[in-house]
């Protein structure tokens, strides 16, 4: 699910708390000296160029050489801090775009600080086999050169321009909501990759501070707590959701999808419903409407989610 501030219903400002926070958890920094230079060392010998673009080209192209893509294994509990990565020589997509950000900004004076952060859902040509209700949310770089945005990613090392086609979804986000979404992450690879759901739900609730619009924290919070099998609280998380985000189709059939898993389908289909009268050109939540529904027998409004589906596919190009 993908965080639209725009949609939130009441926007709550950050606390101090949360801002001492950001602080203490704000991943764009390197923490060991020894390490920056080592960083240093091998980015002379290896990126060389005449332009500040083609040295980030190079950078991320070496990246992807020698950074291992950690996407399906996740060794690693929680998420890698920079210093980590590189010790590793490992990460996943959100570990190794935010150290090429960070890296880019030591070693490329004209990038740092610069640009903002994308997650995009299914970008084409990233993870293959994708299909119709198969959903996955990739953060990129996006940085303006001379008046053009790029987009930067260390997984396949490219630096090229932006195209919005080129993702079924999209959201932008800036450092302070992107450090939000990364404790997330780190809470969400705790409990649901390891087992480990006390340290999960402490992330997620240091995540919210960080961030307390970002309504799909709560939801994973709530599938958490799914897991533990305490659907009473997870009830609570979903709701909490729901009440940030009331206006949202993904924040319904996110509901929706928790009833059926709990309570069954007379309980979820209100929620479908409810999604299903929202506007929304997200191609995965209009597949994933229509695979509920059809399952449920409700077929006439599984019929309506197919022809909302085949209008938001015929605005952009969709690989099947």
């Amino acid at each position: 699910m993908l965080y639209n501030r725009d949609l939130v219903k009441d926007k709550k400002p950050i606390s101090r708390e949360g801002e001492s926070l950001i602080k203490r958890f704000y991943p764009f920094r390197f923490r060991i000296p020894k390490v920056k230079e080592s960083i240093r060392d091998w980015f002379d010998k290896n990126c060389r160029a005449h332009t500040s673009l083609g040295r980030l080209r190079r950078l991320a192209f070496c990246l992807s050489r020698c950074l291992e893509h950690d996407e399906e294994k996740r060794e690693h509990e929680g998420i890698r801090w920079i210093e980590e990565v590189w010790q590793d020589q490992k990460g996943h997509c959100i570990e190794q775009n935010t150290f090429l950000y960070t890296a880019a900004g030591l070693l490329i004076p004209e990038f740092r600080g610069k640009g903002q952060w994308i997650l995009a859902k299914n970008p084409r040509n990233y993870n293959k086999p994708l299909r119709v209700h198969d959903i996955g949310i990739h953060s990129f770089w996006i940085l303006d050169v001379n008046g053009k945005k790029y987009r930067a990613d260390a997984v396949d090392g490219s630096v090229v321009p932006l195209d919005f086609s080129d993702f079924d979804a999209h959201v932008f986000m800036n450092n302070r909501e992107f450090t939000g979404f990364w404790l997330q992450d780190a809470a969400e690879d705790l409990a649901m990759n390891h087992k480990k759901y006390k340290d999960g739900l402490t992330c997620l609730e240091l995540a919210l501070k960080c961030d307390p619009n970002n309504y799909t924290i709560p939801a994973t919070a709530g599938w958490i707590y799914n897991n533990m099998e305490d659907y009473g609280k997870a009830r609570r998380c979903f709701q909490m959701m729901l009440d940030m985000a009331p206006d949202i189709a993904d924040t319904w059939k996110e509901y929706g999808d928790f009833m059926l898993y709990a309570y069954g389908r007379k309980e979820a289909s209100h929620f479908y419903k409810q999604a299903l009268e929202r506007d929304t050109n997200d191609l995965q939540v209009l597949a994933s409407l229509k695979k509920r529904l059809s399952g449920m027998g409700r077929r006439k409004q599984a019929d309506e989610a197919y022809k909302k589906w085949l209008g938001a596919r015929n605005k952009r190009y969709y690989r099947d």
